[in-house]
């Protein structure tokens, strides 16, 4: 696996809420009604997964926390240690206790339950829910008598339901009394037509006795029932198998015509469309319907991959946006797969666009990069003693490749290191020496930042150190060689035209320590100090340097958009930019330069007209709240209020803060938002 595809806190799919569980049709107790024209990769309905533990080799259950991180014990844990607790403490309860039994059933630990679920039928409010539970747990046990009894003595004291009557069927079907079954099974269908379990069953058993023409029969009758839409949709799925797409269509468009439009036709319609591979069908009828606040998202997910199949960029990136805002921690990872396939999208119909001609253009930063979005913010700036002016240039990628790369090109690990060495080089100088220095960064306005395959001569270096007054040029250079990389360091004295070179070879299973080593003799060759002179910055740890490199790179893309050096068209990825960020800050917690990289990052979203930053509104100020270092939260956090229009909040902490504290200089920052 490449160094940089190691994703920070990965996030899989996992069980479903309590309110989403109990929305479910107490007919049949399954999760899944559909196949989804999302990958299984991507299809993150929100489940039970059960799945094999490559070390335990025992069936596994996913629990999605809060935070969107996998929790993960075995099937026989949960039965073992969780459910007995959980039926206990929610013994009272007759949501929270369906919820328990429902899992327990999909799982087929019936006999774990069954005093349960007779207990669910005496306490539950919902009478229907509660006899329909315990009557389920019967017909999965063979107990057709006990079912058959249980649910007569409902319709003794309650109105019937569809799907009291279906399962009222079975139970006649289960003691072989077919003709009465099937009497009963259609009386249910009247009530209500639109039962994924009892509909299915109904017409297959007509298909057994009549053959093909006995299933469309009886699904056209059931078309026929007020309020219908599932039996429609079968009848389309069935033209769709067929291939006859247009007698399908006004099948469909039936089902969703004004006042049948329900969570379960959207689903199974998009998804049924997106399996059979009719994606331009499926944005002609779902598009106009699909309401994301209320719908379900996986709707939503297959009307993305309809999007994506038919490259309709802009609206695919308007609807990821209008999903991600939901902020559902078991779907961001799916999210962000699919916004990667966007940005794949955009890099296709960049290289189809024609060349113009180069002009190489330079940007001067004389701050950090992740400086330049905390706008009202200064605080991480020292005001030291200045004993010269230090000029940072790119370090070249000198990789020798089968094939000499021109042009644009993909990001790649050594373009970022190219890129990210300089400006943690910069850091390094602003923190721990005496120097000022400035970042003389390359880029093209319709490429992007600029990456040389060989190092700057003296004349180049002599020419840049003029330009800007430097008495000191650092630049260097970076070889990929498979297990490692050489990094060349040049040291270049403006004064007496000297060069001190430092050079590197460091292994990839090793890089933040040896890089560290490295930036160390570096400060030594400038004179620098152990400590930093800043409290709130410290350079980044063995363990955390590579990805530090990483962010640095981000900051810079976003930076150079922010400063209109570079068309805003030219940000590729930016959504996994800002999750990059705050997976760092959750990974990193004493890193606080990265805490300021974030916000520094939505604030700079917001500068150059994004909508992405609003999408991470609540997660930022999750793991901000949750700092120990409490300096930087009452620096951080009004920025983020700032940063998000909460006016009322920023009011109330300036009050608060200003309360508390005597800094005078914090004090007059703070008002000053």
């Amino acid at each position: 696996m490449s160094l940089f595809n190691k994703i920070l806190g990965k996030k899989e799919q996992g069980i479903k809420k309590n309110e989403e569980i109990k929305k479910e049709d107490v007919n049949d107790l399954k999760m899944e009604r559909t196949n989804s024209s999302v990958s299984s990769e991507e299809n993150t309905t929100t489940k039970i997964s059960s799945e094999k533990s490559p070390k335990e080799n025992a069936k596994m259950m996913n629990i999605i926390d809060q935070n969107g991180r996998r929790i993960q014990i075995t099937m026989d844990e949960w039965r073992e240690k969780v459910l007995p607790i959980a039926l206990k403490n929610h013994w009272d309860n007759a949501n929270l206790l369906y919820n328990d039994i429902l899992k327990a059933i999909q799982n087929n630990f019936i006999s774990d339950v069954e005093e349960a679920a007779i207990h669910l039928k005496e306490i539950d409010t919902i009478k229907e829910r509660g006899y329909n539970t315990l009557a389920i747990l019967y017909l999965k046990n063979k107990e057709f008598n006990k079912a058959n009894e249980l649910l007569l003595e409902y319709l003794a004291n309650n109105p019937k339901t569809g799907t009291i009557l279906t399962n009222l069927a079975k139970s006649y079907y289960g003691k072989d009394e077919k003709e009465k079954a099937m009497e009963i099974l259609w009386e249910g269908l009247t009530i209500n037509p639109n039962q994924n379990n009892g509909l299915p069953w109904y017409a297959s058993i007509c298909k057994d006795r009549d053959g093909i023409d006995g299933y469309i029969d009886a699904l056209r009758r059931a078309s026929e029932i007020k309020g219908s839409w599932l039996p429609q949709f079968l009848l389309a799925r069935h033209e769709l198998n067929e291939k006859n797409i247009e007698s399908a269509k006004e099948f469909l468009k039936i089902a969703l015509s004004q006042g049948h439009v329900t969570q379960e036709t959207l689903l199974v319609i998009s998804g049924e469309l997106g399996a059979k591979g009719y994606s331009k069908e499926l944005i002609e009828l779902v598009e106009p319907v699909y309401d994301f606040n209320k719908n379900d998202i996986r709707v939503g997910l297959n009307l993305l991959q309809a999007y994506l199949q038919n490259k309709e960029i802009e609206k695919g990136e308007n609807l990821l946006n209008k999903l991600m805002m939901l902020e559902r921690p078991d779907l961001k990872n799916a999210l962000l797969k699919i916004s990667n396939k966007f940005d794949k999208l955009k890099i296709e119909e960049k290289a189809s666009t024609p060349k113009k001609d180069v002009q190489i253009n330079m940007m001067v930063l004389d701050n950090p990069v992740w400086g330049h979005g905390l706008k009202t913010s200064k605080w991480f700036i020292n005001n030291k003693e200045v004993k010269g002016n230090i000029a940072v240039l790119p370090y070249a990628d000198e990789t020798i490749r089968e094939k000499e790369i021109k042009g644009y090109q993909k990001d790649n690990e050594t373009s970022m290191l190219s890129r990210g060495i300089p400006l943690y080089v910069s850091e390094m100088i602003n923190y721990y020496t005496d120097y000022n220095n400035k970042v003389v960064m390359p880029f093209v306005r319709d490429f992007g930042p600029v990456i040389t395959n060989k190092q700057y001569n003296e004349a180049a270096l002599e020419d840049i150190g003029n330009k800007i007054n430097a008495d000191i040029v650092i630049t260097g250079s970076v070889m990929n060689a498979e297990i490692g990389y050489l990094i060349k360091n040049t040291i270049y004295n403006m004064n007496d035209k000297s060069s001190k070179k430092i050079e590197m070879f460091i292994q990839k299973e090793n890089f933040g320590n040896r890089f560290n080593e490295m930036i160390k003799e570096l400060r030594s060759e400038l004179g620098g100090y152990d400590q930093s002179n800043n409290k709130f910055y410290k350079l980044a740890e063995d363990k955390e340097v590579l990805h530090y490199l990483a962010s640095l790179g981000h900051s810079l893309t976003q930076t150079l958009i922010q400063g209109k050096f570079v068309d805003k068209d030219l940000l590729l990825g930016e959504r996994n930019i800002l999750n990059w960020y705050l997976n760092m800050v959750m990974a990193y917690p004493e890193n606080e330069a990265i805490k300021m990289m974030l916000v520094s990052g939505i604030e700079k979203s917001k500068e150059y007209g994004s909508k992405v930053y609003l999408e991470f509104k609540k997660q930022t100020l999750t793991v901000m709240m949750k700092s120990k270092n409490e300096e930087i939260k009452k620096r951080l956090i009004p920025e983020i209020y700032k940063i998000y229009g909460m006016d009322n909040e920023l009011k109330a902490l300036k009050e608060k803060l200003t309360n508390e504290s005597s800094d005078k200089e914090y004090i007059k920052w703070l008002n000053n938002i």
